[in-house]
């Protein structure tokens, strides 16, 4: 007998799972088969208010409930090595990081209905620490290039996806700290950042009044374990969340981080008065109202995370240094050293770095505009220009006078050494990584260690 999708988490295997949340085009399904109803409308809960007495005495509520379904799934990583080079800034400063998932959108085999966000890269925008905060990153949402970098994104064919930062603690004998639990896994000013970024970046859908609904950004935290590990833990804000966010009917409360504080109306808003569900003392389901506080876990909806059994990344290659770190890294003499002696199709898998392509993108030069189109075309599918060297020889003659001089072997492997160190393996675990591997790259030393 056909199991109805919104139905499935009554059933196995998702019910061994004790799958949480439904897909969005599930819920969608039986709100049209239950209701007849096809348009979706985003809600506003803040009503401006006039001279009018009746109006004036209007009493708005909101009644605070989980949302029983997610517009994203899944989280997958294309490649181990995309959340290694992420953490090494952390792991080389001590310093928290942010960033912005780059990917795609696919089908999520896994669930019926289901949609995983696939990440393959990772971009950092020009950040620094707070001086009074060392878990605040402040500058990102300022990036005078975030036009630029999702018009390179839409030539590859992806997009943002989600938005990553880490939150880890740790003493001072650099030991790892849990600083999240169950009942407080995010802090309110985490879920506002979540909720204003998934406003930003809404999902398409025919089947609403204004052509949107919801949002699939997804959103990542990585931070300390009991054991002292570190781990990542996949979220998305429910749309009732985001709604209140947008009218901002809620805030962060400045004194219980978990907690949001709900505005009160003025004599020209007004604002909701938040109610919802929680224990009382005597440990029955009580019916509360804001006052003004109250807890972010309604909001929160868990996403699951992994990589895949077979890598198969889009970008090939993850040498190049990332943007907006050290200012110096990033050079036409480091792309040199990257595309020398390169030829054909492996000329293309060492120019597939993100980084590297972002990086070449912003060159003003006119004879690398010239042929920047072409190189996208060649590291998106290299057979596809049956003239390649057309494209290869003028950008190989063009870094020519930027060529590093040749390092000897033992120099090359103690300088892959240390790139190891600075991504925070052991020098003894990077040393045995590259003599297994024959020294022919860190990707390879990478790929041993993770599956030592």
């Amino acid at each position: 007998m056909p199991i109805a999708p919104w139905n499935i988490q009554n059933h196995d295997p998702w019910k061994s799972e004790k799958l949480k949340f439904i897909p969005f085009h599930s819920w969608f399904r039986e709100r049209r088969y239950r209701n007849n109803q096809f348009l979706l409308e985003e809600e506003s809960y803040v009503k401006k208010s006039s001279n009018s007495k009746f109006e004036k005495l209007q009493n708005l509520s909101v009644f605070c409930s989980s949302q029983s379904y997610r517009h994203v799934d899944y989280i997958e990583f294309e490649n181990p090595q995309i959340i290694d080079n992420f953490l090494a800034h952390w792991r080389s400063t001590g310093n928290q990081r942010v960033g912005f998932l780059i990917g795609k959108y696919e089908i999520d085999k896994r669930i019926p209905l289901g949609i995983r966000a696939v990440v393959t890269a990772i971009y950092e925008p020009p950040q620094s620490v707070h001086p009074k905060d060392p878990f605040k990153v402040i500058g990102w949402d300022k990036d005078p290039d975030e036009a630029h970098v999702d018009k390179l994104a839409a030539k590859l064919g992806l997009q943002r996806v989600g938005f990553i930062w880490t939150s880890i603690l740790v003493n001072e004998a650099k030991k790892i700290l849990p600083n999240r639990d169950e009942n407080h896994p995010l802090k309110a000013g985490e879920c506002e950042t979540m909720a204003k970024l998934q406003n930003k970046y809404p999902n398409p859908w025919a089947k609403s009044l204004s052509g949107k609904f919801g949002s699939k950004f997804v959103s990542v935290l990585i931070s300390g374990t009991k054991e002292g590990n570190i781990e990542l833990q996949g979220y998305q804000m429910s749309n009732q969340c985001c709604w209140l966010v947008k009218d901002e009917a809620i805030k962060p409360s400045l004194k219980e981080e978990s907690s949001f504080r709900a505005r009160k109306s003025t004599p020209d808003t007004l604002y909701p008065d938040i109610l919802y569900t929680d224990k009382n003392e005597y440990g029955f389901d009580v019916q509360f109202k804001a006052d003004p506080t109250f807890p972010v876990l309604f909001f929160i909806l868990s996403l699951g995370h992994g990589f895949p059994k077979k890598v198969q990344p889009t970008f090939k290659s993850q040498n190049f240094p990332i943007e907006n770190r050290d200012k110096s890294s990033q050079s036409l003499n480091r792309v040199a050293s990257t595309l020398q002696n390169r030829h054909g199709e492996d000329f293309f898998n060492a120019l597939s770095d993100f980084h590297l392509l972002l990086y070449l993108s912003k060159q003003t030069d006119p004879a690398i505009q010239a042929i920047f189109d072409p190189l996208l075309k060649g590291v998106i599918n290299p057979k596809s220009l049956p003239n390649a060297n057309e494209v290869i020889q003028p950008l190989q003659t063009l870094l020519g006078k930027f060529k590093a001089p040749v390092q000897s072997s033992s120099s090359k492997r103690e300088s892959m050494i240390q790139s190891l160190v600075q991504m925070g393996y052991s020098y003894a675990q990077a040393n045995e990584a590259l003599f297994a591997t024959g020294d022919t790259s860190i990707e390879a030393a990478i790929d041993y260690i993770l599956r030592s």
